[in-house]
C-alpha cells in the first residue's frame, strides 16, 4: 500500500533484489534526463483507487462474536492505511482476509504466490520452529499462558476496557485531533472503562472510580492526578498504571523502566505537544521580531514628529513676532497721520 515510512519497497531493497533475485522488471533504472534512479512499479503495489476499495471493504467487514476485533476501527479512510492492529488481528488478516481482498485487485500470479506464502509453512526454518516449541515448554511461558486462559474465561472474557483493538495512544491522538484537548487521567479512565449505559466494565473499575471520587481535587491539578494514581494502586512493577495503558508514561513518571535502562518511546501526545511547542516558539519569535520592528518604526516616527513639532512651534513663534512688529508699525503710522491732521485744522 506504499504507506510513507512503513513500506519496505525502497531503493536499497531493489538494489539487493537485483543481486539476489531474477526479477529484472523490478530493477532500478537510471533516468537519462536528471540522472535519478527510477523504481518501476511492482505488480503487488496498489493504486490509489485500489487502496480506497480495500479500505472500504475492511471497514464494512462483519465477524462472528469472538472471531476477531472490529477491524473497521483500524482503517484510516483519509490516508488509506491500516493502523493499531493487534497480533491476533494481523494473524486473521494475513491468513484469512488478505488472499480474498487482493484477489480482484492484483494480477493472478501475485495472488497465487501470496496464497502459497500464507498457507505454507516452508518459509519458517526447522531451527526456528524448534526454538519456538522449546519456548512453549518453559515454566514462564506456561505460567503466562495459564493466566491468559484464566482471563479469557472470566466474566469479561479478558476485556477490561471499551476501546477495542485501538491502542491508548492512537485513541488519545484521535481525541486530540478532534477536540484539541488532553484529558486528565480520571477523564481518560472514565472514557475507556465506562459503557454507554453508564455501567463500568468490571467491579475493579467501579471500585477505582469510587475511591478516586473520595480523594478528587481540582480537575487537571497535580493533586487530582495524584488522587487517581493512589486510587488506581500506584505505579505497577512494569511501570504502568491501571487504566492508562501506554499513556502511563505521559501522565506519570516510570522510574522502574528507567532504572532497568530501557529506552521509553515518546508518547504520541508528547510528540504532538513538542511540535506544538516548537511551532508556538517560532510564532512567538516572529511576533517578537515584528514587535521590535514596530517599536523601531514608532521610535523613528516619534522622533520625526517631535522634530516637526519643534519646527512648527518655531515657525509659529516667528509668525507671532512678525505680527507684533507689523502691528507696532501700523500703530505708529496711524498716530503720525492723526497728528498732521490736527495741526492742519489748528
Amino acid at each position: 500500500m506504499e504507506v510513507k515510512g512503513k513500506t519496505k519497497d525502497t531503493i536499497s531493497a531493489r538494489r539487493d533484489m537485483a543481486k539476489h533475485c531474477k526479477r529484472r522488471k523490478l530493477n532500478v533504472n537510471e533516468s537519462t534526463e536528471n540522472a535519478r534512479e527510477v523504481m518501476p512499479k511492482a505488480p503487488y503495489v496498489l493504486s490509489k483507487e485500489q487502496k480506497r476499495s480495500l479500505c472500504e471493504w475492511i471497514h464494512n467487514l462483519k465477524f462472528p462474536d469472538g472471531y476477531s476485533s472490529n477491524l473497521g476501527r483500524c482503517v484510516d479512510m483519509k490516508q488509506h492505511r491500516l493502523f493499531g492492529l493487534k497480533s491476533h488481528d494481523c494473524h486473521v488478516f494475513m491468513e484469512r482476509l488478505l488472499p480474498i481482498a487482493l484477489r480482484e485487485l492484483l494480477p493472478q500470479n501475485s495472488v497465487t504466490f501470496l496464497k502459497f506464502f500464507v498457507n505454507s509453512r516452508k518459509w519458517m526454518s526447522k531451527e526456528l520452529r524448534k526454538g519456538i516449541k522449546k519456548i512453549r515448554h518453559t515454566s514462564e511461558f506456561k505460567k503466562r499462558s495459564a493466566q491468559a486462559s484464566k482471563n479469557k474465561k472470566g466474566p469479561n472474557k479478558g476485556i477490561a476496557h471499551i476501546q477495542g483493538s485501538v491502542s491508548s495512544r492512537e485513541l488519545a491522538r484521535r481525541h486530540y485531533d478532534t477536540h484539541k484537548e488532553i484529558l486528565t487521567p480520571a477523564d481518560w479512565f472514565r472514557k475507556t472503562h465506562m459503557k454507554e449505559d453508564g455501567d463500568w466494565v468490571d467491579d475493579k473499575a467501579q471500585n477505582v472510580w469510587e475511591e478516586y471520587k473520595k480523594k478528587a481535587g481540582k480537575q487537571g491539578s497535580k493533586e487530582d492526578n495524584n488522587a487517581y494514581l493512589e486510587a488506581a494502586g500506584g505505579i505497577n512493577k512494569d511501570g504502568s498504571v491501571y487504566g492508562m495503558g501506554s499513556l502511563s508514561q505521559f501522565y506519570y513518571p516510570l522510574p522502574n523502566l528507567k532504572k532497568r535502562g530501557k529506552k521509553l518511546p515518546p508518547s504520541s501526545i508528547v510528540v504532538q505537544l513538542e511540535e506544538q511547542l516548537e511551532t508556538t516558539k517560532q510564532e512567538l519569535k516572529t511576533t517578537q521580531d515584528e514587535l521590535r520592528a514596530t517599536q523601531e518604526e514608532w521610535k523613528k516616527h516619534k522622533e520625526t514628529t517631535e522634530k516637526e513639532k519643534q519646527a512648527f512651534q518655531k515657525t509659529l513663534l516667528d509668525m507671532k513676532k512678525d505680527m507684533a512688529r507689523m502691528s507696532e508699525a501700523l500703530h505708529c503710522s496711524d498716530f503720525s497721520i492723526n497728528t498732521s491732521d490736527f495741526s492742519a485744522h489748528g
